[in-house]
């Protein structure tokens, strides 16, 4: 147990929670999808909060981005989408959050559709 953490205990009498926000999230998903297909793309982060244990109880939100701008309604950690040639041009990104804080927004991405001809 960090230093820290014992003197918070001690100093509060019981169990002080330190909530931070979450690491910076990182998208995974295979870029590279055929144009009429779907793709899942994945943000994950992790809570930073202390005690450990505490953190594994909690549930981050996750908002999702394209071209910065918030994409309505996506809050789960995986994003599906139908690929066209039109997506070939749009950036991904995505935060977390854990109880009101927000992390750091992820690296972009960018999807690769593929076109396949007759």
């Amino acid at each position: 147990m960090p230093l820290f953490q014992v003197l918070l205990i001690l100093k509060c009498g019981l169990l002080c929670l330190v909530q931070s926000k979450p690491s910076k999230p990182k998208i995974t998903g295979d870029l590279n999808v055929e144009v009429n297909g779907y793709i899942a793309l994945t943000c994950s982060s992790q809570s930073t909060s202390a005690p450990y244990y505490y953190s594994k109880l909690l549930t981050l939100s996750y908002t999702w981005f394209v071209n910065d701008t918030k994409m309505d309604g996506e809050t789960r950690g995986t994003l599906r989408l139908y690929v066209t040639r039109d997506r070939k041009y749009n950036r991904y990104s995505c935060t977390a959050t854990e109880e009101d804080m927000e992390s750091d927004r992820s690296d972009l991405i960018q999807i690769n559709p593929l076109c396949t001809y007759d």
